[in-house]
């Protein structure tokens, strides 16, 4: 009886192990079932969402990303409130020594912070030009334009800005939820279980990788334009030959050296046409022996001509109307 009781209990423990073990599998693969399907479903929906990403808008994710959206109020209560402004300028001066004048204005510049980016000095016929371009701090730009004044004779000034901080916000909440949506890729990455689903997942983040290095330089570009203005110089020397009098003065020639400079011409004009005769004189007697022999043999042969034709008329008698008659 004893035997009896003992099978039916090591029966029933080994009923209970099996049990367990056919709930544990049927739990793990429930599990992967529902990652692969969740991993699936919000590959779907975040690629449908791509396009409002890219207006601007938060992404709107399926349960498996719970937490991570963030919508564009949030965002944009936590951005700097400070304006981003850019400010440039353009300046022209004119000088009666260009080098100076653009040394003393550099040297003006760098005690500010600001520095040379470029420079070009050209020399044309003894006439000086320098075209420059230098960045200074924007706070400092207008202290430099007035400073301009002490160097030379400021002919044009021309300052003008651009408000960009409505790009600039949005520029950086995309880079924020295109930041958030890798990480998620990532975190679906490391979960998926089949070969198409890492592909796919892989193509995402490549395109989310290069969307973000975009921003990031966008980004870049802008802060390196806030934060520096560029100040285009172009310094002209004074005495430029080109320049347009601005008084013209009467410098008409006296009656003396006009009647001077008639004789001085007719002179030239008499002394070209005796030259002519000249020379034309010179060349003829020069040539008289050859000029001779080809007189000769032109009347000669015109001589010639005039006799042949001649014996060919009597050779062939009177017209016909004659012989009738």
């Amino acid at each position: 009886m004893k035997k009896t009781a003992l099978g039916f209990l090591f029966a029933g423990i080994f009923m209970a192990v099996l049990i367990l073990i056919t709930s544990c599998g049927s739990s793990s693969n429930s599990k992967s079932s529902q990652f692969t399907t969740g991993a699936g479903e919000y590959l779907a929906e975040t690629t449908r969402n791509l396009d409002n990403l890219e207006a601007g808008d938060a992404i709107i994710t399926t349960t498996a990303a719970e937490g991570f959206s963030k919508t564009s109020s949030d965002l944009s209560a936590k951005q700097n409130p400070n304006k981003k402004i850019i400010k440039n300028a353009n300046l022209d001066i004119e000088a009666k020594n260009v080098t100076e004048a653009y040394h003393k204005l550099l040297e003006y510049i760098t005690a500010q912070g600001g520095y040379e980016f470029s420079q070009n000095l050209s020399n044309n016929s003894d006439y000086a030009t320098i075209n420059a371009v230098v960045k200074i701090p924007p706070d400092k730009l207008d202290g430099a334009l007035k400073y301009a004044e002490e160097c030379g004779k400021v002919i044009n000034v021309s300052t003008y800005t651009n408000d960009i901080t409505s790009e600039y916000t949005d520029t950086e909440l995309r880079l924020e939820n295109k930041r958030k949506a890798l990480e998620k890729y990532y975190d679906f990455y490391s979960k998926a279980t089949t070969m198409e689903e890492l592909v796919a997942i892989q193509a995402q983040i490549d395109q989310i990788t290069a969307d973000i290095e975009s921003y990031e330089g966008l980004l870049k570009m802008w802060n390196s334009q806030i934060d520096e203005s560029t100040l285009t110089i172009l310094i002209k020397e004074a005495s430029d030959p080109n320049k347009i009098p601005e008084d013209i003065e009467w410098n008409s020639i006296s009656f003396k050296t006009m009647g001077k400079l008639i004789r001085n011409g007719f002179l030239a004009v008499v002394n070209g046409i005796v030259s002519f005769i000249q020379w034309a004189v010179i060349i003829i007697a020069s040539a008289s022996p050859v000029i001779a022999i080809g007189a000769v043999a032109w009347f000669g042969g015109v001589k010639l001509f005039k006799s042949r034709k001649a014996k060919q008329k009597q050779k062939s008698g009177p017209p016909p109307e004659q012989k009738q008659q």
